[in-house]
């Protein structure tokens, strides 16, 4: 099953701002439950992972925008289909106070999907946690674990399980788990297909060719002076762009240090659940260097999430379920989307330890981050600096959604291992370490 990031961009009509925040915060306020059903019924659309609606607040020449992120199992005709079938009367209320929304909205289902295709806007890198498990699997799980959690409390309540080698205790979870009532929940998971790590193998090999194409060539039959300016031009290139970047760094204004004070409109809503969101807009600093240099590396880290960092881990974070970075404003602000486990604290705490030097790398790009040396260095390890603009930055969202949001991704991942693992032969060390995971 493969995942997919939908991100819609759409103008809001200026006086239309202040009633489509309430509308949102309605929804956004009772996620769940029986108001916000009226608009949207979340649990009903199977393939939603997450969602979020934001207003992006008009600033200097740039209009108010509503902007939608999604996180999705499938095709986005399904996903627009479930749409049109569940949310109807959300998405007409919401975007019928945007620029352009057709008339009919959601009743004539062709017009209305043209206009979010229109409104669509590529992400320029994208992390996902569990490649290629979907929402159906992830919530069987939990239920699945949960029903032998239930089975274990209730046999060692009795004592039935007393003395019993582990061995034992698996074999009898495996004959619960055949009763009529638990047909269905032990059913095996896809895994990542093997035809999509070749794929990336691949790539990442070609473009390991095309950077060391210059060194091989030097001992080619050619002349001298050819051979030499194909081995010193990569290096004189590098050479000058470390130059610049550096003259460019010396320059750099940085975000003071002093008291962000953080909107009631963020605060209420974090640390309420196991999971968290962010959404971050900044500017990116004038000019085509820091413009390319940072959707160069930005593609780095989207070729990185797929070939590498797809088991539970963005550079080194654990703790992040999604995550998108999206140029809007034809690549003059860097729209950031992230939902992750534990406190916002917590959270930048890991992209200090953990990730400073490649979001470093991205946000050194943007106005205002921190002091940084050679792209790489220093920036986010400015601990009070880095979070004082992590929350300059931040902007409110009004509705979150998580169609699993008790679940943290250590939760997720240790969930399909235990599904992998209950059926194959395991030898006594192995089956110790499948009882732990309960």
């Amino acid at each position: 099953m493969k995942q997919r990031a939908l991100t819609v961009i759409a103008p809001i009509k200026r006086d239309q701002v202040d009633s489509l925040r309430v509308l949102l915060n309605l929804i956004g306020d009772n996620i769940g439950g029986t108001q916000a059903s009226q608009y949207i019924r979340f649990q009903d659309i199977p393939t939603l992972h997450f969602a979020r609606w934001v207003i992006i607040p008009e600033k200097n020449n740039y209009p108010p925008y509503l902007a939608m992120e999604a996180n999705y199992d499938g095709d986005l005709d399904d996903l627009l289909d479930a749409f049109i079938q569940n949310a109807a009367n959300g998405f007409d209320q919401m975007y019928g106070k945007c620029e352009g929304y057709p008339s009919a909205g959601t009743a004539n289902p062709e017009q209305f999907k043209k206009y979010f295709r229109r409104h669509m806007i590529p992400y320029n890198a994208f992390y996902m946690a569990y490649t290629g498990r979907s929402v159906r699997e992830i919530q069987n799980n939990t239920r699945l674990r949960e029903s032998i959690e239930g089975y274990l409390d209730e046999q060692s309540g009795r004592g039935a399980l007393d003395k019993l080698s582990a061995a034992e205790v698996r074999r009898r979870i495996q004959e619960f788990l055949r009763l009529p009532q638990n047909a269905g929940l032990a059913t095996r998971p896809l895994k990542l297909s093997f035809a999509m790590r070749v794929v990336g193998l691949i790539v990442a090999l070609a473009v390991a060719l095309l950077l060391l194409l210059p060194f091989p060539v030097f001992f080619l039959p050619l002349p001298l002076i050819v051979r030499l300016l194909i081995f010193l031009t990569p290096l004189l290139l590098v050479g000058l762009f470390l130059l610049v970047l550096r003259m460019k760094e010396k320059k750099d204004a940085q975000i003071p240090v002093s008291f962000v004070h953080v909107e009631d409109a963020i605060f209420n809503r974090e640390n309420y659940k196991v999971q968290n969101q962010l959404t971050h807009l900044v500017e990116v600093k004038d000019g085509a260097f820091r413009l390319y240099t940072l959707k160069a590396v930005l593609w780095v880290i989207n070729l990185a999430a797929r070939l590498y960092w797809y088991k539970g881990s963005l550079g080194g974070i654990p703790t992040i379920h999604f995550a998108r970075w999206v140029m809007i404003d034809n690549s003059r602000r860097l729209l950031f989307f992230s939902n992750f486990d534990g406190s916002w604290e917590n959270y930048l705490g890991d992209f200090i330890d953990k990730a400073a030097v490649g979001l470093t790398a991205v946000w050194s790009n943007t106005v205002e981050f921190p002091k940084t040396d050679f792209l790489l260095l220093k920036g986010a390890r400015d601990e009070e600096r880095f979070k004082e603009w992590a929350r300059a930055k931040q902007i409110p969202t009004q509705v979150w959604y998580s169609a699993h949001a008790n679940e943290t991704v250590k939760n997720i991942l240790d969930n399909f291992t235990m599904r992998d693992q209950i059926e194959p032969a395991l030898n006594a060390a192995e089956t110790e370490s499948w009882l732990r995971l309960f």
